[in-house]
C-alpha cells in the first residue's frame, strides 16, 4: 500500500526558492510492509553481512597462503636451477643454530677397551740394523766392550718415499750364428722388444698416467694441482702433453663402458639420480653449458655413471636419452 504525503508535512526538506522558479519540495514515498517480511529483511541483511565478513577473511587467508607457496617455489627453484656455492649457509643461518653443549666429547672415551696399533703386514718391510757406536758400547767402570747379545729389539716406524725416477731400459742385440742369409722375416740382428706402455712412443711410463687419472677422477683434484704435485716429486710436466694424452687414452675405455652398458642392462630394478654438470666442450647442437650428468645404482651395488653428451637436458625442458626416454628437466 503507498501512500504520498503533502510537502507541508516536511518543512525541513523544502529547498530554498529559486530567482523567478517556484520551490521545489521532493516527494517522499513511503511503503508499509509486515512485521514479518521487516524480520525477514533484517535476517538477510545479517546473513549476507556474515558472508562478506567470511569471504573477507578467507581471501586474506588465500592470500597469505598465496605468498607462502610463491616463496617456496621461488626458493626451491633457486635451490634447484640457481647459482651453487661450496660455501655453505649464510652467517644469519649459522648464528640462529642453537649452540648446545654435547653429552660427551668426541673420540674414545676414557676407559673403554681400544684396539690396538694396526699391524699392516701387507707393507713392504725395509730392515735397518742400529748399533752403538762410540764410547756408549764400553762399560764405564772398567773399559770393557759389551759384547752381542743374542736377539733384537724391534720397532716397526711406518713412513712414505714417494719420487720421481728415470727407467732406463736396455734392450739386448742379438746376431745370427749361422751363415743363413738375412731375410725380413730372418734379420742379421734383433733387438728385444720394448716395454709395454699406454701410449706408444711416449716417454711417460704407466704409473705416470695411473696416479694422473686417480688424482682427477678418484680424488677430484684438478690438472693444475697434479702437475704441482709432480713438480714436488722433481718430474715436471706440460700442460698441454697430459691432456693431449688423455685424449688418447680415453679410446682405451670404450670395451670397459660397452661392459658395464651391458651388465647394466642384465639388471631389472634401477635406482636413477642426477646432478648437474657443466660441460664446456664444443658439440653440435649444444645449447649452453649446464648439462646433467645420471647415475644409475644397481642391486649388486654398482655405481654406473651415465654419459653427460648422451643423456642432456636442452633449453625448452625436455629431456632425450639414449633410448628415447623424455622427462622434465626444469631447465
Amino acid at each position: 500500500m503507498e501512500h504520498s504525503l503533502p510537502s507541508s508535512l516536511f518543512p525541513s526538506l523544502s529547498l530554498p526558492p529559486m530567482s523567478g522558479a517556484s520551490p521545489v519540495v521532493p516527494a517522499l514515498n513511503l511503503v508499509a510492509i509486515t512485521q514479518k517480511e521487516l524480520t525477514r529483511l533484517k535476517w538477510e541483511g545479517h546473513y549476507w553481512k556474515a558472508q562478506h565478513q567470511r569471504s573477507c577473511k578467507r581471501e586474506a587467508r588465500l592470500k597469505e597462503e598465496l605468498e607462502q607457496k610463491e616463496a617456496l617455489i621461488c626458493d626451491l627453484r633457486h635451490r634447484l636451477f640457481g647459482k651453487k656455492s661450496e660455501a655453505g649457509g649464510t652467517p644469519q643461518a649459522v648464528e640462529q643454530q642453537p649452540t648446545q653443549a654435547p653429552n660427551r666429547p668426541r673420540g674414545q672415551q676414557r676407559g673403554s677397551r681400544g684396539h690396538g696399533r694396526t699391524l699392516r703386514p701387507d707393507l713392504p718391510v725395509v730392515e735397518e740394523r742400529h748399533e752403538l757406536q762410540g764410547d756408549s758400547c764400553f762399560c764405564s767402570h772398567c773399559g770393557l766392550p759389551y759384547i752381542p747379545f743374542p736377539g733384537d729389539e724391534e720397532a716397526d716406524i711406518f713412513e712414505i718415499d714417494v719420487k720421481a725416477y728415470r727407467r732406463r731400459v736396455y734392450r739386448q742385440r742379438y746376431q745370427k750364428s749361422c751363415s743363413c742369409p738375412p731375410t725380413a722375416n730372418s734379420p742379421a740382428i734383433i733387438v728385444a722388444p720394448p716395454p709395454a706402455k699406454v701410449i706408444p712412443r711416449s716417454p711417460y711410463g704407466t704409473s705416470i698416467w695411473v696416479h694422473i687419472l686417480l688424482g682427477k677422477f678418484l680424488y677430484a683434484q684438478p690438472l693444475h694441482r697434479i702437475l704441482r704435485e709432480l713438480q714436488g716429486y722433481g718430474l715436471s710436466l706440460a700442460s698441454g702433453t697430459i691432456t693431449g694424452g688423455l685424449y688418447k687414452i680415453a679410446a682405451l675405455f670404450t670395451p670397459l663402458k660397452q661392459a658395464w652398458y651391458e651388465h647394466q642392462m642384465s639388471e631389472s630394478q634401477f635406482h636413477n639420480d642426477e646432478s648437474r654438470w657443466e660441460v664446456f666442450a664444443a658439440v653440435d647442437g649444444k645449447v649452453g653449458h649446464r648439462w646433467y650428468l645420471f647415475g644409475h645404482q644397481i642391486p649388486r651395488g654398482y655405481l654406473l655413471p651415465g654419459s653427460a653428451h648422451a643423456e642432456r637436458c636442452r633449453t625448452d625442458g625436455s629431456f632425450f636419452g639414449t633410448g628415447g626416454a623424455q622427462s622434465d628437466c626444469g631447465v
